[in-house]
């Protein structure tokens, strides 16, 4: 057999059919365990666990029925982890177990030399039953709050993790240990975690590394018990997409669970700041016409869930549910409320899914552990009930307001930068769409502005100047994206007919507006 050096990359081979990978070199040293067993891809019969060691080394996997450890795998796979910094070399071990038993307890140990780490998992039922799952979204680099909301996680103990994507800060390996996998210490070693690509994975590679979900693609699916996830990838390009959403179609029509849940980063539908409105054009058709009946996102920072929705002569019967999981512990948006919104909230949470035949409950709950959100989905023979229907509205009429309210202070935009105790008098546009539009703006500043409240009323397609005077009672800057510093924005009452609702303005800016949107990256 060939030395193996540091350098090595690809798998290295099993050892007389058992799991040693022995390929340890005199001068390694002892290992660390850089990421702690934790576990994917489970299923009724297979799961895989995977780890990560700082040289590469002798491991020995262990596992059995309960807490047995009288079993081993056929082999171990063992590949470099992709990092910025290619003089660091970490080893990644990936063991997939084979011929479990379905809805079964197993326990699990790793053997290194100086090292040793396990938990125990239960392997999908063969049939339906209760069981309750978590979601959430855009841990990145709030570690604090993404360690209290891991131990909440860890003690409502579900049978797997729905992650939404931005699980680190730029997608780079070194971060993986201590923004995502350390926070999370002492849960995914014994709870299976599901995620898909958020746009702070980067381009992917420690994130493809670390998480390799079936089918060897981006978008995938899986079942537990009477309930099928699908996942996909916001960021398919021309290429990829397409064919993401043949399989998705495919996928979603060859499904005959009780209970269809898509999960994707970039929400469809956002009454938050960021405005998003992904896959609107291609892939909710797809989800329509499949009866899925409740869509995950993240991406815009806290706790979003809107009333059903449903196109006339699509899915009127079946309409979807649209949820925003993304308080992992990043910085939190501003939260809006709108005729659409059933709860909104500004708050670190993560959500616990709780299936029991055909019901569905979801509890948003706040990092303190407070429960920021209550619903219920109850169908009876694949059917909503009455009750439930009633609430539903048809999401052409989404944006037909509050669209061109969010426009028209999408940002507001200072001549220059204010200077303390001299008053500051500017104008922005504000424009309404094809019914007459009334705003009542209120600062939602520091205290260090003063500035007044303010009436702009348009007519149908007219746009109007509101004029402010702001006077900055303290020294101010310029920060990101040229926001001003300390931050102030307006709270926004909106109203056009009978459609009222209330959104916030963006960032206030200074200097002339772009020719296209400013870009949003936190």
């Amino acid at each position: 057999m060939k030395r193996l050096t540091r350098g090595v990359s690809g798998v290295l081979p099993a050892l007389g059919g058992c799991c040693l990978v022995a390929a340890l070199c005199a001068g390694c040293g002892r290992p660390t365990f850089v990421i702690e067993p934790y576990l994917q891809n489970p299923s009724q019969t297979e799961i895989t666990i995977l780890w990560a060691t700082s040289t590469l080394s002798q491991c020995t996997l262990r596992f059995g029925l309960g807490s047995q450890l009288d079993q081993q795998p056929a082999k171990v796979a063992c590949r470099q982890i992709p990092t910025s910094q290619p003089t660091l070399v970490d080893y990644l071990y990936e063991a997939r177990l084979t011929g479990l038993r379905p809805g079964t307890h197993y326990s699990y140990r790793v053997a290194a030399p100086g090292a040793s780490a396990g938990g125990s998992f239960r392997t999908s039922p063969d049939k339906p039953e209760p069981f309750t799952f978590v979601v959430y979204g855009d841990s990145r680099t709030g570690v604090e709050v993404h360690t209290r909301l891991g131990l909440a996680i860890g003690a409502a103990n579900p049978a797997f993790i729905l992650h939404s994507g931005d699980l680190t800060g730029n997608g780079d390996y070194r971060q993986y240990p201590r923004e995502f996998f350390g926070p999370l210490h002492g849960v995914l070693n014994n709870v299976p975690i599901w995620t898909v690509f958020g746009n702070h994975e980067g381009h992917g590679p420690a994130y493809k590394r670390l998480f390799d979900h079936p089918g060897g693609e981006p978008w995938y699916s899986f079942d537990y018990g009477n309930l099928h996830v699908a996942a996909l990838d916001y960021g398919a390009g021309p290429t990829n997409r397409p064919r993401m959403l043949d399989w998705l179609d495919k996928d979603l029509a060859a499904s005959k669970a009780e209970w269809k849940v898509v999960c994707y980063h970039v929400p469809s539908y956002d009454s938050s700041r960021r405005h998003s409105a992904w896959g609107r054009e291609d892939v909710l058709p797809i989800l329509r016409r499949n009866k899925v009946d409740l869509v995950v996102s993240g991406d815009s920072h806290g706790y979003q869930r809107f009333r059903p929705m449903f196109i006339p002569g699509q899915n009127d019967d079946h309409p979807i549910t649209h949820m925003v999981a993304a308080g992992g512990g990043a910085g939190l948006h501003p939260v809006l409320s709108s005729p659409f919104t059933a709860a909104a909230e500004k708050k670190h949470h993560f959500v616990l899914m709780t299936v029991d035949g055909g019901t569905l409950t979801g509890r948003a709950i706040g990092v303190d552990g407070e429960e920021l959100d209550r619903f219920t989905i109850a169908k009876t023979a694949g059917r909503f009930s009455a009750e439930y229907l009633a609430t539903a509205f048809d999401e052409r009429t989404f944006d037909r307001v509050r669209g061109s309210a969010a426009a028209s202070l999408d940002a507001i935009y200072l001549p220059k930068l204010p200077e303390p105790g001299v008053p500051m008098r500017f104008s922005f546009p504000v424009t309404a769409g094809a019914e007459p539009l009334t705003l009542k703006l209120f600062p939602n500043a520091d205290s260090i502005y003063a500035i007044e409240p303010l009436t702009v009323r348009c007519n149908a397609n007219q746009t109007v100047q509101a004029t402010v005077t702001l006077t900055a009672n303290g020294p101010v800057k310029v920060g990101g994206n040229r926001a001003l510093s300390p931050g102030i924005s307006y709270e926004c009452h909106y109203e056009s007919g009978k459609e009222k609702g209330v959104i916030n303005s963006g960032p206030f800016r200074v200097g002339p507006p772009p020719t296209s949107r400013p870009a949003d990256d936190d």
